[in-house]
């Protein structure tokens, strides 16, 4: 292209946007938005009753989980149930929003460790002032089953 085709593009592409033709473009926004993915339910034994102090760590990803070695994962979400029971997870994600995994790793001493995969598909978020902005849900409840070593 010459410098006078350049030229006209230029000046065009400007009265175009004066017109208000460039409104037809996507809109870039810049940074990224953050949202917040929570998972919160209680920790039981096999009759039912609430098990306090309970070792809940996770591990996020945006894709795959499901492909990993279990083995070679750190978890780097801790968090305990109270004496009711109840747990919450909550992890900030920027930019990678349409599809998470959490991998859920439950501890506790005299009862199996219980590794739970928890997915959010094309969540929905509630409280942002943009798309993908807010929080997003899911309730999860945990049944341990006692150790038979024990």
């Amino acid at each position: 292209m010459n410098e006078f085709t350049r030229h006209i593009n230029r000046i065009l592409t400007f009265l175009l946007s004066l017109l208000g033709f460039s409104s037809c473009f996507p809109v870039m926004e810049y940074g990224c938005p953050t949202a917040s993915f929570r998972i919160f339910g209680t920790v039981k034994d096999e009759k039912m009753n609430p098990l306090p102090n309970v070792q809940i760590e996770s591990k996020s990803y945006g894709y795959g989980i499901r492909n990993k070695d279990l083995s070679e994962l750190d978890f780097p979400m801790r968090t305990q149930s109270d004496e009711d029971g109840k747990y919450e997870i909550m992890e900030l994600v920027s930019c990678d929003y349409e599809h998470r995994d959490f991998l859920l790793r439950i501890c506790l001493d005299g009862y199996e460790i219980l590794d739970t995969l928890v997915v959010f598909d094309n969540p929905s978020f509630s409280g942002g002032k943009k798309q993908h902005e807010g929080t997003t849900q899911k309730e999860v409840e945990i049944v341990l089953k006692e150790n038979s070593k024990d």
